[in-house]
Parts: structure tokens; C-alpha cells; sequence
């Protein structure tokens, strides 16, 4: 697998826990045996008694949805930044004035 395919799993990962709640438990439950599980997408449609077409649309519009979530709210685009001011912090403790100031600018930008 390649190092881009990982990294867009654990992206869609990351979107479902952060988003997963808003969608419907359909949605929920193919989007895990994707991401969570590695199942086909043949194996998802055998279980749940529906075509590879439907998980694969399922997964095409749930991965949209996730991602428009994500482009109006950018939760974890400010999780990541309050992430790297937070090790900035630790490593460099005499910026904590400017630290603090961007911490405070990224809960203001709503």
C-alpha cells in the first residue's frame, strides 16, 4: 500500500471521528468496514444484501460530505494548529506570549 493511500485513510479516519455523528448510521457502518475493517467493497455489499454500486456511491457521497463538513467547519485543521503551537510551547516556553496569541487567534476565527 502505497504512503499516500495510507495517509488518505487515516485522513477519512480522522474526518469520521471527528464528523462521524452527522451522518446516518448507514453511512457510519460503510464508511468503518472501509477504513476500519479493510473490507471489499464486494464483501460490504454481501453483508448488507445491496451492489458494489451502492457502497462504492455511499462511500463517494460520504467522503464528500465529510469533507465539506471539514472545509466549513475546519475542526481538525485547528486541532492540528493548536497541536503545533502546543509542542512549540514546550520546546520553546520564552515565545509564550506569541504562543498564547495565536491559540487565541485560532479559537477567534470562527
Amino acid at each position: 500500500m502505497s504512503n499516500e493511500l495510507i495517509q488518505k485513510m487515516q485522513e477519512n479516519l480522522k474526518l469520521l471521528d471527528v464528523y462521524g455523528s452527522l451522518l446516518t448510521d448507514k453511512q457510519q457502518d460503510i464508511f468503518r468496514y472501509v477504513y476500519e475493517d479493510d473490507l471489499s467493497f464486494s464483501e460490504i455489499a454481501e453483508n448488507l444484501g445491496i451492489s458494489k454500486a451502492a457502497v462504492s456511491d455511499t462511500i463517494k457521497r460520504t467522503t464528500a460530505i465529510l469533507n465539506e463538513y471539514e472545509s466549513k467547519l475546519r475542526i481538525i485543521e485547528k486541532q492540528e494548529k493548536r497541536h503545533k503551537l502546543l509542542i512549540e510551547l514546550k520546546n520553546y516556553p520564552e515565545n509564550i506570549e506569541k504562543i498564547l496569541e495565536e491559540l487565541i487567534k485560532i479559537d477567534e476565527d470562527i
